[in-house]
C-alpha cells in the first residue's frame, strides 16, 4: 500500500507546480545475525577500506557500523580478537617437568 500526498503551490508563471511524495507502509526492521555483522565490520575496517563504502555495500548507515563496533568494544578484547584476528593471546607458562634419570647401562 502506498500513500500519496499532493501539495499545490503557486510561483510558476504559467500555472501551478505540483509536488508528489510517495510514502510506503512502514517496513519491518532488518535483523542482522552475529555473522552478518561480523562480515560487514571486517570489510568496513579492513586495511585500506572505507567505512562509507562498506556501509553502502551492506545498505546500512555508517552510524550503525560504528554502533556495532562500539558494542563489540564493550564486550571486551576477546570479542575484538574474534572479529579482527588481532590482539594478545592468553598464555600460561608452567615449569618444565623434571627429566627422568638416565638408565645406567653398566
Amino acid at each position: 500500500m502506498v500513500r500519496v500526498s499532493v501539495a499545490a503551490s503557486a510561483g510558476v508563471s504559467d500555472g501551478v507546480m505540483v509536488q508528489v511524495a510517495a510514502y510506503s507502509v512502514a517496513q519491518r526492521r532488518r535483523e542482522w545475525s552475529y555473522f552478518e555483522k561480523r562480515a560487514i565490520l571486517k570489510a568496513a575496517f579492513a586495511p585500506g577500506a572505507c567505512v562509507a563504502e562498506g556501509a553502502r555495500r551492506a545498505e546500512v548507515r555508517m552510524s550503525l557500523i560504528y554502533r556495532w563496533r562500539k558494542t563489540l568494544a564493550a564486550i571486551g578484547n576477546a570479542g575484538a580478537q574474534t572479529l579482527f584476528g588481532t590482539g594478545f593471546a592468553c598464555m600460561v607458562i608452567t615449569p618444565e617437568p623434571p627429566m627422568p634419570p638416565l638408565a645406567d647401562s653398566t
